[in-house]
């Protein structure tokens, strides 16, 4: 009975443990991360957390330890909550490393993006942060609207070219440009351009050419008002000014929004008419520095003899660009990792030329063999076969 008692207590003892492992682990890895974001460490960022994109933009500052309230979903997945409805699911892989799956609340936009975003249901509190984040640079919705306010915009506005009286003196025309805005809102000088055409003869093909072309800009409309372009004074034989249609360039966020009237559920209207926006996928699992992922490898690449060095993340490759031996003067290029998972063998390695992209080795490795095609950034590829 005694030995019993000894080895449930023991196999309590070991689970405890286990978890106050598991707690340390999540901890240390959540206030790395907060680290990484303070110091706008990109490449440890993405190393905590795979699914962030570069133009995400994340605020999260160290937090108290006491602070954290960590749960397990089951063996390899934690959920980690930390006030403020801020929260962030870690698991950890097959080879033992953690990342951050998922998180809600720790993505930042500006206050008037996200109150506008919110309104017209493009932002979601309920959804988690990677889903927002494509919402939110979904450039094929926020296209749409503005085309909308561009058109409303434009419809209010009207250029007219201006004929300021003959000058014998000088035998001369003056011209200027008289751009209206009937809107109900100032209009940004860097909003319109009105395009202006000085138009010529030419005598010996009896016909109107295209003298000279002026782009005006720059001058802020009042609401109901009217600005003036001077152009000059032409010579009355020479030719004379016209002036195009105004064309809106840009709508600025701050204007968009003032503009336009939510009704609350355009965004998800967009979406059953157009589709989800691209979400990030989780990535494969990544050879980390405790990896065997190590190769020595030579073969043939695209008729060329090529040798493959590679050790657990960086290597070389070295080829004969004249033939399929590994003699003569070999071109060096460098090799990093992309991906790799070891259940499926699938294996992408990335090379340069210096500092500059030249492809990627996309393959499998099996049985000793690393075979597949090297497809180039022109689009072109080759196939490979390394042992």
């Amino acid at each position: 009975m005694k030995k019993t008692i000894f080895l449930l207590f023991a196999c309590a003892l070991t689970l405890m443990n286990s978890c106050n492992n598991n707690e340390k682990e999540v901890k240390d890895l959540i206030n790395k991360f907060a680290a990484a974001v303070q110091n706008g460490n990109k490449s440890e960022i993405k190393n905590i957390y795979p699914l962030v994109q570069d133009g995400d933009s994340i605020m999260i500052s160290a937090i108290p330890l006491d602070s954290m309230k960590i749960s397990s979903v089951d063996d390899s997945t934690f959920l980690v909550k930390m006030g403020n409805s801020k929260d962030m699911t870690i698991a950890r892989s097959s080879d033992g490393k953690m990342t951050i799956k998922k998180s809600h609340g720790l993505f930042w936009y500006e206050s008037s993006q996200m109150e506008w975003a919110k309104k017209v249901g493009q932002f979601k509190t309920e959804l988690d942060d990677v889903t927002n984040a494509a919402h939110m640079r979904d450039d094929r919705f926020m296209n749409e609207i503005k085309q909308k306010i561009i058109d409303q915009v434009k419809s209010g506005l009207k250029a007219q070219y201006i004929n300021s009286g003959f000058r014998e003196s000088d035998f001369s025309v003056g011209y200027s440009v008289k751009v209206t805005n009937n809107n109900d809102f100032e209009i940004p000088g860097d909003m319109y351009e009105v395009k202006a055409t000085l138009m010529g003869f030419d005598t010996e093909r009896l016909v109107d050419v295209v003298a000279q072309r002026k782009t005006l800009t720059g001058k802020s409309i009042p609401a109901g008002g009217s600005v003036t372009y001077s152009l000059g004074r032409t010579d009355a034989e020479y030719g004379s000014w016209r002036a195009g249609s105004v064309t809106v360039t840009d709508v600025p966020a701050e204007v968009l929004m003032k503009l336009y009237t939510p009704r609350g559920n355009e965004y998800d209207e967009f979406i059953k008419e157009h589709g989800e926006p691209e979400l990030p996928s989780q990535p494969t699992t990544t050879v980390d520095s405790n990896s065997p992922l190590k190769l020595n490898m030579n073969g043939i690449m695209g008729g060329c003899g090529t040798k493959l060095t590679f050790d657990t993340e960086e290597g070389t490759l070295d080829y004969n660009p004249h033939g399929n031996s590994l003699n003569g003067n070999l071109q060096h290029r460098t090799a990093s990792l992309v991906s790799y998972d070891p259940n499926s063998g699938d294996l992408v390695i990335e090379i340069k030329n210096g500092g500059k992209k030249t492809g990627n080795l996309d393959g499998k490795l099996k049985d000793g063999t690393y075979s597949g095609r090297f497809k180039n950034v022109n689009g072109h590829s080759s196939s490979f076969s390394f042992k």
